[in-house]
């Protein structure tokens, strides 16, 4: 993760005094002329392309507040890749960063003008060298509302989301209306496991602006993170209502209808999203798996094709549609790479945490907890193989735990809870604060029954 740059006092913002005369020199040498930089591209945040946070971050400038601009929301979702920081170079710089470095010079003093000039670099992509001058904006005039956000924009794209959050806090308290602003705070949430918090500040950007796509989006994929299914679905569909070309909404559309076996419903969402983003490269694989379970195997040769060309061109930086794999003839070293790739993917997602982690549990006194992950604890294939598993342990050298990802109930769910010790739903809780749930229990040794397949939380 690369640090951002803090914000000033961020959680009581002060501006530091300022001299009464700023020389010419004094004033360019804030701004070098192309300095080198390493960049660091935003990560994203769903799985098809942000929020996500796969979506990429996209800055959506809102009419009403023009100077406003949100990243989509930063949720680690699986297949949702952080791209690897840019090499160091020489950036040259554009007309516009040329014409307004000038007005900077001839009026150091001016908030407004270093506010613009960090608004080009971000503009730009360059935000090493947007981040000070939003800082210095912010030291002539610490009520400017639009610095603290895009201060907050860029410290979040960046990964600090402790001093994005405080810039957040710092714009809402000067203007609590401003929808964009609440949005991106409640991403941070999101992010950081506060779904609670995160779903309260997407509902009250939607109230204070309704047309705020951005808010309905990262809240439709936060009530499927959560297993709300319909309300996400609802959400969804709210998204393209207001903007039809919406890739990323229709891909969250497909992946509930698919995962509600609504399979119909699923391919025409995928349709949809392929239309909207022709170049996504990952998207007819998840079309091509809809149509096995269907049964259509009118495109089957030409769909292995396309996905052996795509695996064998992979990225680390790709969304790598991993279901897709269950449902071609892929070669056994071929899924090794990619689950490989798709688990430093989860490893780059779990770092943006930042997270300490814990130590390790107390030695067993007297028996070894063992704790067993799963979403599949029902009538599911899975569920039929282990329902009568847990009772068969030695309760003399051992404790079992099962930890339910999926809030279903039904007569495997039972016959499970009655073979364990103890029976824990996590479905509501965010992976930060399931795994200090699992901590807490003092487990030994966790056994994830899901890998890869659908509602699994490998980032535990």
């Amino acid at each position: 993760m690369v640090p951002g740059a803090r914000c000033a006092q961020a959680l009581g913002f002060q501006s530091d005094e300022i001299a009464e005369r700023v020389t010419f020199e004094e004033a360019a040498a804030l701004y070098p002329s192309a300095p080198t930089q390493s960049e660091d591209p935003p990560i994203g945040s769903r799985e098809s392309g942000s929020p996500q946070p796969a979506v990429s971050w996209v800055e959506t400038p809102q009419p009403a507040v023009s100077w406003v601009e949100t990243p989509q929301s930063a949720v680690p979702r699986v297949e949702t890749p952080r791209p690897a920081a840019g090499t160091a170079r020489s950036v040259p710089d554009t007309p516009e960063i040329t014409r307004l470095r000038a007005a900077v010079r001839a009026r150091p003093r001016e908030a407004e003008r270093h506010f613009q000039l960090g608004q080009a670099f971000k503009r730009a992509g360059r935000p090493a060298q947007a981040i000070p001058c939003f800082h210095a904006a912010l030291a002539r005039q610490p009520e400017h509302v639009a610095a603290h956000n895009n201060l907050g924009n860029l410290l979040q794209q960046q990964g600090d989301y402790l001093e994005a959050a405080a810039c957040y806090r710092r714009a809402l308290a000067l203007n609590p209306r401003l929808a964009p602003v609440h949005s991106n705070l409640a991403s941070i949430h999101q992010y950081q496991g506060d779904w609670a918090a995160a779903e309260a500040g997407f509902r009250k950007a939607i109230e204070l602006q309704p047309d705020y796509v951005p808010a309905h989006f990262n809240l439709a994929g936060l009530l499927y993170q959560r297993g709300r299914l319909e309300a996400a679905l609802a959400a969804y569909r709210e998204v393209v209502r207001q903007q039809p070309n919406h890739a990323e909404a229709w891909f969250g559309l497909g992946e509930v209808y698919e995962y509600g076996e609504r399979f119909p419903e699923s391919l025409d969402a995928y349709r949809q999203a392929i239309r909207s983003d022709p170049g996504a490269k990952h998207l007819p694989h998840y079309l091509a798996q809809v149509r096995a379970k269907l049964c259509d195997w009118s495109s089957r040769e030409a769909e292995q094709e396309a996905l052996q060309a795509f695996l064998q061109q992979l990225t680390p930086d790709d969304r790598i549609p991993i279901r897709a794999l269950w449902s071609f003839a892929v070669p056994p070293a071929q899924q090794a790479h990619c689950a490989r790739q798709f688990a430093h993917q989860i490893e780059r997602q779990v770092a943006f945490l930042a997270h300490p982690g814990f130590p390790p549990p107390r030695p067993p006194s007297p028996r070894l907890r063992i704790g067993y992950l799963s979403p599949d604890f029902r009538a599911h294939a899975v569920g039929k193989l282990v329902r009568d598993l847990f009772a068969h342990h030695d309760r003399q050298q051992v404790e079992v735990f099962a930890y339910s990802l999926l809030p279903v109930e039904d007569d495997y769910t039972r016959a499970v809870r009655a073979g364990c010790d103890r029976f824990v739903p996590l479905h509501a809780l965010s992976d930060v604060a399931a795994a200090r749930r699992i901590h807490a229990d003092g487990i030994h040794l966790l056994v994830d029954l899901a890998g890869y397949t659908t509602h699994s939380r490998p980032a535990l």
